[in-house]
């Protein structure tokens, strides 16, 4: 028995609500990467220890990233994204939380790194 048309599309709605919000910090990170790669500015990046993105990849998002640097490159980023409104409000809290949170990853992966020499 299949279920009726009102019911199908709110059971697709649903699932697309759920689906789209899991991948949006996925989403957000490439835009991320694709700006960082576009303007080739990984030594500024590096030396600043963040990144900001502010609608160059979907007008009406933003992204702000540290990289985490692991063995002299870059091995993945830490990125909050969303709304550019509610990203810029709070732009530089998230900021200094991103790059905290980088650091200390970085640090228990120097550490790991240590302990299994």
């Amino acid at each position: 028995m299949t279920a009726p048309p009102e019911n199908e599309s709110a059971l697709g709605l649903e699932v697309l609500r759920k689906v789209t919000w899991r991948i949006i910090p996925f989403i957000g990170l490439l835009f991320v990467i694709n700006h960082i790669d576009r303007t080739n500015q990984l030594d500024e990046i590096r030396r600043r220890g963040w990144s900001l993105s502010d609608g160059e990849s979907v007008e009406g998002v933003a992204a702000v990233a540290a990289p985490i640097c692991h063995d002299a490159g870059i091995a993945a980023a830490v990125c909050i994204s969303g709304p550019r409104k509610r990203i810029r409000a709070t732009q530089d809290r998230l900021l200094d939380s991103i790059v905290e949170v980088a650091n200390e990853i970085e640090k228990a992966l120097q550490q790991q790194q240590g302990a299994h020499r």
